[in-house]
């Protein structure tokens, strides 16, 4: 399965999300569903609530889902750019080539012996190697993660570096979250303390503009980084359990 290099976040939000919650709805004959989004599946639940406020999630589980991107992952990103212009190579097609052919790169992971995937100057970004077992991430980077197309991956790009395209974009974009707070939905927000991509401060700003006044929809993972959040020694007792008890209390109260 390869999606198209010009697939873009705009088709996250207005194609990907409805065709998935309409598919749900209708296989299990429900107005109401729950989304649990990890990362980027949080982020487009935050997009996708911001344009269509009126919409069947009724429970939002979001798991290292920020608000605003951390630079600091990105940083190599403006020495990419500026060799490959040394070298006469478009710097979007680098990246792009990059993220959209991930196969090679898997199956060299897949090679590697397992102290290197799990310790190396750039395994602190991603997860916290002593909170994650070798075999976790050898699968998680060598048969999980799937390439990222060229066109989202230049949109993730563009954003990093200049943000929103306009201030009325951002603006319009809190306050139809923060209009959240008058609707029957629930949200339950979780973030790994040790998480270098979506940072716990980040996560914190997400749940301040949609839902700030629960004291209890804010869970902190001690010693959790981005990947381990899930999938780490602690993942199971931390955040999947408290995830579906969770679930079950929101149904009770609604029957």
């Amino acid at each position: 399965y390869r999606v198209s290099p010009e697939y873009d976040y705009k088709d996250l939000i207005n194609f990907e999300v409805p065709a998935v919650i309409d598919f749900v709805c209708s296989h299990r004959q429900a107005k109401e569903i729950s989304w649990i989004g990890y990362s980027l599946g949080g982020m487009i639940a935050y997009s996708y609530l911001s344009k269509h406020p009126s919409n069947p999630i009724k429970n939002l589980i979001t798991i290292g889902s920020p608000m605003a991107l951390n630079q600091i992952v990105f940083k190599f990103i403006p020495f990419v750019n500026f060799t490959s212009k040394i070298l006469g190579v478009e710097e979007d097609a680098v990246l792009g080539n990059l993220t959209q052919n991930m196969v090679p790169l898997t199956r060299s992971i897949r090679a590697l012996p397992d102290w290197f995937v799990r310790f190396n100057l750039i395994s602190p970004y991603l997860f916290n190697p002593l909170n994650i077992n070798n075999g976790t991430i050898r699968t998680m980077l060598g048969n999980i993660v799937e390439p990222m197309p060229k066109q989202l991956q230049k949109f993730f790009s563009n954003f990093v570096q200049t943000g929103y395209s306009s201030q009325e974009k951002i603006t319009n974009y809190l306050e139809q979250l923060r209009l959240l707070k008058k609707t029957q939905k629930n949200f339950l927000f979780f973030y790994g303390a040790s998480d270098l991509i979506a940072t716990p401060e980040s996560v914190f700003l997400a749940r301040e503009v949609i839902s700030p006044k629960d004291p209890y929809n804010l869970i902190g993972v001690p010693s959790a980084g981005h990947i381990d959040l899930i999938v780490g020694k602690n993942a199971f007792e931390q955040v999947w359990k408290p995830a579906m008890q969770w679930l079950k209390d929101q149904q009770k109260k609604a029957s």
